[in-house]
């Protein structure tokens, strides 16, 4: 039986609470909410086409007042830009005080300019006001360009392209101020605007006729520029003026260019276009005879194209204005019907929620619980192997109506997935028991073969080629024995546990990377005095292994296995130098570490065996193992074991201080109880290194116990094991080391020798190996091939 927490049990409580009194609250919150979802709707719908309707009115405004304010200035500046050109082709007195007249109605122009859109634009139409400041900066060159043409020290190409470059300013802020938010009137506007550029193109025409008129010839860059204009004007008359122009306006243009004046300007354009040139430059020399007429005819088309814009555009802001009545009148209609309609809805949503309300209740409430509760708890038992509780799963009612039969059919889903987890669950457990079962049998064969090798390494260890052989084929049933523990962790066994003791921390690295087939190749340094508890230690040196075996798998040089003790925790860090993987790979990797996986990733990424083996022991041990990038290149696995694991050494004896003596020997002194002797002589220490131990582990036996060496007894202060003299007893003469030799021989001599660093461990591998290495040159026979420490080189 499952045993509900407070917490369920509070929270079904608040449920039956909300079903049991608060019906009519729920059929009045479903009715609120779906009006007031219908309304939001209407609202939302409706505020977008009021304010579409309110933009409306204020681009028709703004419109208004950016034609009323810059249309003087537009008109202006093309005259100014002709009659410049031609005071700097001819500067006749006539050409000047033409000049400075049009000037002043530029001016003018400029003045209403800045004082309607400094005024009223930048407040109505603020998302424009860029284009007014682009215009506002070629107006502060105005002054400067006037002084240098009355001064003539400007060329005409230059004065022409900076009346040319406002007048496109001027354009730009047209085009800005037509974009209208609407789709038909958008479309409307390109006529408008093409309008504006076609009719630039011919007063640029005008103003490179005048010029030429009054220079006595064209030169090659003004008819191109002529021919330019001329092509501007047919591409927008064309494409973006004919097609888009409404009836009326259409009438009134083809009635434009069916006139005597725009046939009489199309021959002058067309005869200078194709005029002859007797110059190698391609200037104009002679202008054509039809050249004389273009003044009257410019005059008239010019009226008239001005007369077309003003339509134009008073048509687009009247339809802007009829479009945002429309608009406004289309919002009071829907939301009078939708609110007709939000009150139809209430009244049948009222009517039909009161008879479906409470059954669609019960029967969601119930579905949510066991989705939410119900199922994952039962899924959950049956993962720990216990008997699911099925008490309060929905059964089969036997209802005939709607409702009814959904309740049925969802308690028969039930059923059926309940009864497939229960099948779920016992083929698993059967097949880990299997799973285990095999492997234990494998493993117990494998330690049978590893014992047996054991033998015939005893047997025939003179043999070197022999043993060379007999080494590899134990490294290779290592791994064995190894892969047979990981099934068997991975099926939810125990891997054996020989390990009574604690295990010093170099012994726990040295026994891990004996486990792997490339032992020879990896480094080990235990940079603390520690062990491990003995119940991690297998747990520890199989993960360990799993780690090595990976490294030295995917790098060919060395592996650097190196371990510490830091703010009682255990660091240890295994790092190669092989290929890299992306960063993502080393996220991904590290997630599954974290993460107990189910089955179904194990049998998709089956080669990945060793990296859920590290996660499981990992988890069981309660550590931490990281994979990133080496800082070397290749990959660094840092694992972290906590502190419970670790067994600390006993503290070290307190120094015995020295004094000096009168002839100048460091004499220790001995802490002693008040009136005890000091002892006539220092004890020698009693334990002698091995030298017939063996200089290194075998690489696949794991130990039945391995005992933590103690360090050897420091020399006390009373050495005698009579005990303390008897009280009253005059203290013996304490002899002093050295104070019978000369004062020449006190002197030190030769270099002090410092100690190197090494730790007591390789001091002790290196005697033996030397040791070896002398037994056997003392016989004449070659050594007998053993396992050095792994990360110390062999003795040449």
């Amino acid at each position: 039986m499952t045993t509900r927490t407070p917490k369920d049990r509070r929270r079904n409580n608040r449920g039956r609470g909300r079903r049991g009194l608060t019906v009519r609250i729920q059929l009045a919150l479903i009715a609120v909410v779906s009006i007031l979802a219908l309304l939001g709707l209407v609202a939302v719908n409706a505020a977008q086409l009021w304010e579409r309707q309110e933009n409306l009115r204020n681009d028709v405004s703004t419109g208004t007042l950016g034609g009323e304010a810059s249309l003087p200035l537009f008109v202006g500046t093309q005259a100014e830009r002709r009659l410049s050109a031609a005071y700097l082709a001819d500067p006749t007195p006539a050409a000047r005080r033409a000049l400075d007249e049009q000037r002043q109605r530029t001016d003018r122009g400029v003045v209403s300019f800045r004082h309607l859109s400094g005024s009223e634009l930048e407040v109505e139409q603020r998302h424009e006001w860029q284009h007014v400041e682009r215009i506002y900066d070629e107006l502060d060159e105005l002054d400067d360009v006037r002084r240098r043409i009355d001064n003539r020290d400007i060329q005409q190409d230059l004065a022409t392209a900076y009346y040319t470059g406002l007048v496109t300013k001027l354009i730009e802020f047209y085009q800005a101020l037509s974009a209208m938010d609407d789709p038909e009137l958008t479309v409307e506007t390109r006529a408008l605007v093409g309008l504006f550029w076609a009719s630039d193109g011919l007063a640029l025409e005008d103003t490179l006729i005048a010029e030429a008129r009054a220079a006595g010839r064209m030169t090659a860059s003004h008819r191109q520029q002529f021919a330019e204009a001329y092509g501007t004007q047919r591409v927008m008359y064309d494409r973006w003026i004919t097609p888009y122009l409404p009836a009326h306006d259409r009438a009134t243009y083809d009635r434009i260019t069916a006139s005597e004046a725009w046939a009489t300007k199309s021959r002058v354009e067309r005869a200078i276009i194709n005029a002859p040139t007797t110059s190698a430059d391609g200037h104009v020399e002679e202008l054509p005879r039809e050249v004389a007429r273009w003044e009257d005819a410019h005059a008239k088309v010019a009226q008239e194209i001005a007369a077309l814009n003003l339509s134009r555009t008073q048509g687009l802001l009247a339809h802007g204005l009829q479009r945002a009545d429309e608009l406004r009148t289309q919002v009071l209609w829907q939301v009078g019907g939708s609110l007709a309609a939000v009150v139809l809805i209430a009244v049948l949503i009222i009517m039909i929620s009161h008879k479906v309300i409470r059954r669609t209740g019960r029967l969601r409430d119930e579905a949510t619980d066991v989705a939410e509760v119900r199922l994952p708890e039962i899924v959950q038992q049956l993962q720990h192997g216990a008997a699911p509780d099925l008490a309060g799963l929905p059964v089969v009612s036997g209802d005939r109506d709607e409702i009814g039969r959904v309740h049925d059919a969802f308690a028969r889903v039930v059923e059926v997935s309940v009864s497939g987890h229960e099948q779920l669950a016992r083929e698993r457990a059967g097949f880990g028991a299997f799973s285990a079962g095999m492997a234990s049998r494998t493993g117990n064969l494998v330690g049978r073969i590893l014992d047996r090798i054991d033998d015939l390494q005893d047997t025939y260890g003179d043999n070197p080629e022999l043993l060379d052989g007999l080494m590899a084929v134990d490294a290779l049933v290592v791994g064995v024995r190894r892969q047979t523990e990981n099934v068997v962790l991975l099926a939810g066994g125990e891997i054996p546990d020989p390990y009574q003791e604690p295990m010093r921390l170099a012994d726990v690295l040295n026994t891990a990377a004996s486990e792997v087939e490339d032992f020879e190749r990896v480094d080990q340094h235990a940079l603390s005095e520690v062990s491990l508890d003995a119940q991690a230690v297998s747990w520890v040196i199989h993960l360990l292994a799993e780690l090595l075996d990976n490294a030295t798998r995917y790098s060919a040089s060395r592996v650097t296995m190196t371990a510490e003790a830091i703010n009682d925790r255990l660091v240890i860090e295994v790092e190669d130098r092989g290929p890299g993987v992306a960063p993502a790979l080393y996220e991904q990797m590290n997630e599954r570490l974290r993460t107990a996986l189910p089955y179904a990733d194990l049998a998709r990424d089956a080669h990945r065996l060793g990296l859920f083996t590290v996660g499981h022991l990992a988890q069981q041990l309660g550590a931490e193992v990281t994979l990133r990038r080496g800082a070397l290149g290749g990959t660094s696995a840092v694992v972290l074991l906590p502190g419970s694991l670790l067994v600390r050494p006993p503290a070290p004896p307190a120094r015995t201080p020295a004094v000096e003596n009168e002839a100048g020997a460091v004499t220790p002194v001995a802490h002693r109880p008040d009136n005890q002797p000091e002892p006539d002589h220092q004890p020698e220490p009693d334990h002698q290194p091995d030298p017939g131990a063996e200089p290194g582990p075998r690489p696949h036996p794991r130990p039945e116990a391995v005992s933590t060496p103690k360090p050897a007894p420091a020399p006390t202060s009373d050495p005698s094991p009579s005990g303390p003299p008897a009280a009253g007893l005059p203290a013996l003469p304490e002899r002093q080391p050295g104070t019978h030799l000369a004062p020449q021989l006190l002197q030190r001599r030769g270099p002090v020798v410092r100690d190197d660093g090494a730790t007591p461990e390789q001091v002790a591998d290196a005697y033996a190996e030397y040791e070896l290495a002398t037994s056997a040159a003392e016989t004449q026979a070659p050594p007998a091939h053993t396992f050095h420490r792994v990360g110390q080189e062999q003795p040449r």
